[in-house]
């Protein structure tokens, strides 16, 4: 199932020798595959992928994009924000605690809260910036592991649609009474294995992409809810250290 145009005539016929003798081999059932049935599949599958490939490209830079945006934007943004509160938490100690109506103690409390939310700012920069290692990289991986299968199926594609042409073109021949029968039936036999082959190949791949996509996804998704439970407890944290301040 290749592209027989760009090989020499010795690897031409030596690639051909050998598809013949692989379908050869292949045992399918003695049922007829009716022909407007096995190209409706043809053509629903071609579809498929060719949308699927598209799709992936798509998904592929978005999440590239957003992997580096991690590890730029999204960190220097929160640190920037986290060094932010830490001057201002800065600032607030130089206040000497001669108020009547103000303690040390309690002051000394929102500095210290106010320092740990510059802390906690930082470090969830620093979060953003490590996490596409536990999700957005191996999610892009198995995505590119995607494209590198897809482009095994246009010529396989092509292979199969020129067998199913000339099965058509045989049929029509016998039908115009150009030629008998058993040339008809030797023809269809042929190319019944082939698309018996091929139709295994589009189950088995479907088959395959539904557990690679739901194992995929469910581990995507199950390291972005550890992140942002991290970041929540993080925030919690902070939170409840203004709650210990009496005002």
């Amino acid at each position: 199932m290749r592209n027989y145009g760009k090989l020499e005539r010795g690897k031409l016929r030596k690639v051909i020798l050998q598809e013949q003798l692989f379908f050869s081999l292949v045992q399918t059932p003695q049922t007829p595959l009716e022909l407007n049935h096995v190209e409706a599949h043809h053509d629903s599958f071609h579809k498929f992928v060719k949308s699927m490939d598209e799709s992936l490209k798509h998904v592929i830079l978005a999440v590239h994009d957003h992997s580096k945006k991690h590890i730029g934007p999204f960190k220097r943004e929160y640190n920037k924000l986290g060094a932010s509160f830490t001057s201002l938490a800065n600032s607030f100690e130089l206040d000497n605690g001669l108020h009547p109506d103000v303690t040390v103690e309690e002051s000394q409390r929102l500095t210290m809260a106010l320092q740990h939310t510059g802390k906690t700012y930082t470090e969830i920069g620093d979060l953003y910036a490590i996490q596409p290692r536990e999700d957005l990289y191996p999610l892009e991986d198995s995505m590119r592991e995607y494209t590198g299968m897809l482009a095994c199926f246009p010529d396989m594609i092509s292979f199969h649609k020129h067998t199913l042409s000339t099965e058509r073109e045989y049929q029509k021949s016998q039908e115009d009474g150009k030629i008998d029968g058993l040339d008809a039936e030797q023809v269809r036999r042929r190319a019944d294995v082939i698309s018996y082959s091929m139709m295994a190949e589009m189950n088995h791949f479907h088959q395959e992409r539904v557990k690679d996509y739901k194992d995929m996804m469910q581990k995507y998704l199950q390291e972005q809810i550890k992140f942002y439970e991290t970041i929540t407890n993080k925030l919690q944290e902070n939170l409840a250290m203004y709650g210990d301040i009496n005002t």
